[in-house]
């Protein structure tokens, strides 16, 4: 989409319909419909838009669907479109381990399919990412960008899952104060996000156990 005057974009904000989501350090997220969002950088050209051209078109698995892409009429690339999704605010130490294993499978799937087409996953948090009844969505990819800093794969590969461990670990460190004040539970207990082989151990581990809690609570 391209805007052929700013004050386009100035009419967006004075939409009485928008409601203003989030703000973030990059820019300004609005709710424009039920289904869709709007995202509005603070300063022209803040991320690369190819690298959004990218997951538009590939479309993984466990991150937000991107519809459009905005530049305004000097072509500046100043925001985009995306699908709403509701944050249903789960305790994940309590949510089923199978819901945890399934949605770790697909973002590490996701992970690799952007390694394998040279993108930088950085800024893996919690606060970029909305838990559904179904889903982890990874909601913010604004810092990716393509390598230019590893010459192998193979270290490209490590430094990304290494993303995708230090967002597990948030993840429950976050539910862990949200829900469990008081409890004493190793979020990382036994360095069981290794991510040797995909998580491999991860698995093996958490699939015994019923609750991520169960094996998460120290005894």
């Amino acid at each position: 989409m391209k805007l052929k005057k700013d004050l386009e974009l100035e009419n967006i904000f004075k939409d009485y319909q928008n409601e203003y989501l989030n703000k973030g350090t990059s820019g300004i997220v609005y709710k424009i419909s039920e289904e869709e969002c709007l995202k509005l950088f603070k300063y022209y050209n803040e991320c690369d838009a190819k690298v959004l051209e990218l997951l538009k078109k590939i479309k993984p698995n466990n991150f937000y669907e991107i519809k459009e892409l905005i530049y305004n009429g000097n072509n500046d690339f100043i925001g985009y479109t995306m699908k709403y999704y509701e944050d249903k605010n789960l305790d994940l130490l309590t949510m089923p381990t199978e819901y945890l294993l399934d949605n770790l499978n697909g973002i590490c799937n996701s992970i690799n399919k952007l390694t394998n087409n040279n993108v930088l996953v950085t800024d893996l948090i919690s606060k970029n990412t909305i838990l559904t009844n179904n889903k982890i969505i990874i909601i913010d990819v604004d810092n990716f960008k393509f390598n230019k800093l590893y010459t192998s794969i193979n270290d490209l590969n490590k430094h990304n899952l290494s993303e995708l461990r230090s967002l597990l670990i948030d993840l429950f460190i976050q539910s862990k104060i949200k829900y469990h004040k008081g409890e004493i539970i190793e979020t990382n207990k036994d360095n069981i996000f290794d991510i040797k082989d995909n998580f491999s151990r991860t698995y093996k581990v958490l699939r015994k156990y019923k609750y991520p809690i169960d094996y998460f609570r120290k005894y």
